[in-house]
């Protein structure tokens, strides 16, 4: 997943400065050094070898089913509609 730019700064103590005003203003960039995005950074969980052979044997002629095990899979791993 591309991680995307700061919405905001903020400092130890919960303060936050936009992203605008930290380039703007030179002794923001020591205090306000904690990155606040709109949407949580995650890290993409993929699957392991295992895991594809184990899906492409139980789908083995249904590609449809096998498209649709795969991105189940993966949004399981990513928790991906859990707390979207």
């Amino acid at each position: 997943m591309s991680k995307d730019k700061p919405v905001a700064w903020m400092n130890k103590h919960g303060a936050c400065k936009t992203s605008l005003f930290r380039e703007e203003e030179a002794g923001a960039k020591e205090e306000y050094t904690i990155p606040v995005y709109t949407q949580p950074q995650r890290t993409w969980v993929g699957l392991t070898d295992e895991q594809i052979v184990d899906l492409v044997i139980k789908h083995a002629g249904f590609p449809t089913k096998l498209a649709k095990a795969i991105e189940a899979k993966l949004k399981q791993k990513n928790n991906i509609g859990v707390n979207d």
